[in-house]
């Protein structure tokens, strides 16, 4: 027998929606949800998974990114999406390098850091150093200023894209068996349905905990909600 060669199945929104109303036991197979249903289980799914991401989960979230640096200029603003930047050993931030040019290794540099061993801010050459500064959106203050056009690579944290029409959710799919088990032992508490809730969220727990414990897509990054301005 042939197999398909190919393995992109994935659940979208509406059909972890209309799965977990199965689950659930509200409704069978061939009922329509309504738009009241469908907005009550959307709205519950997006919750969850900010809890997730609060919690420490990585969700699709880690990205390589780049960021053009410009001559005379030091300050960069992130995108709202940034969440964060990912520091590594020995402070390692990224590189920068010109366009054909060999890289040059950036590190980071606490805001206490910044503010007292670098005395001459203005002092221009190719960026060694940068300040991550956490304020919303994130900064990016590169020492010494860029004396030439620059590519700043790097990764970068982002917040969790909203759940709305019938796009794939935010995730890896190893999450998805326990999206759809947390969205309905919460949809079967609703409705009335306490006992069936409480096995359902205990199913919800545990294949959370498989999924989790094989995450190594990020190593030791946390994800965390961003607040205050610490460097």
């Amino acid at each position: 027998m042939a197999v398909s060669g190919t393995s992109t199945f994935e659940l979208d929104r509406e059909k972890i929606i209309l799965r977990a109303f199965n689950l659930a036991g509200v409704y069978d197979g061939g009922h329509v949800l309504s738009g009241d249903d469908q907005a009550m289980a959307s709205d519950i799914l997006g919750m969850e998974l900010d809890d997730w991401q609060n919690d420490g989960l990585i969700l699709k979230t880690v990205l390589r990114e780049t960021q053009a640096l410009l001559a005379s200029t030091n300050t960069y603003t992130l995108a709202a999406t940034a969440m964060d930047v990912v520091v590594g050993g020995d402070n390692m931030v990224g590189t920068v390098a010109p366009s054909g040019g060999s890289e040059t290794l950036v590190r980071s540099l606490s805001r206490h850091e910044y503010q007292t061993r670098i005395l001459t801010k203005d002092t221009e050459g190719t960026p060694s150093h940068v300040f991550i500064e956490r304020h919303v959106p994130i900064k990016l203050v590169f020492w010494p200023v860029p004396t030439e056009a620059l590519t700043f690579s790097y990764q970068q944290v982002r917040l969790r894209y909203d759940v709305k029409g019938g796009n794939t959710l935010d995730l890896e799919k190893r999450y998805t068996k326990a999206v759809v088990y947390g969205l309905a032992w919460q949809l079967a508490l609703s409705k009335g349905k306490r006992e069936w809730a409480g096995q359902l969220k205990g199913y919800a727990d545990k294949f959370k905990k498989t999924a989790n414990a094989t995450d190594t897509e990020g190593g030791s990054i946390q994800l965390y909600v961003r607040g205050g301005g610490h460097g």
